[in-house]
């Protein structure tokens, strides 16, 4: 089956019924048209982006200075696709994608608290 534009329809995973405005934390994937490797290579190992990879990342970084509710927490970049965590805040944040104020327990930018410590044996 085909869309308006032409291009095969896919099935949406979104929930019809959930608001994803509502504040709380999001998985974010993207992936490039046809999964073409456009944002670096795997090197040892290792991902080395390059120009549009880093692009990418200075966008993902930059989001907080667009989207007053925004805070960003991990974020890497493959080469054909991208996986953040962004939370929704329900209090605006500053620039650096923190809370600029806590309202109704939000917060979520700042460093992460410690691990409890294991068990005793």
């Amino acid at each position: 089956m085909e869309g308006r534009s032409g291009w095969p329809r896919r099935r949406s995973s979104r929930l019809r019924e959930f608001d994803y405005a509502t504040p709380g934390a999001y998985f974010i994937t993207v992936c490039t048209h046809n999964r073409d490797a456009l944002f670096g290579r795997i090197v040892a190992d290792r991902m080395v982006r390059n120009r549009l990879g880093e692009a990418v990342a200075a966008c993902w970084a930059d989001l907080p200075k667009h989207y007053e509710h925004a805070v960003l927490d991990v974020f890497v970049v493959m080469p054909n696709h991208v996986h953040g965590i962004v939370t929704l805040s329900d209090a605006p944040t500053g620039a650096s994608g923190a809370p600029s104020t806590v309202a109704g327990g939000g917060g979520g930018g700042g460093p992460r608290p410690p691990p409890p410590p294991p068990p005793p044996p």
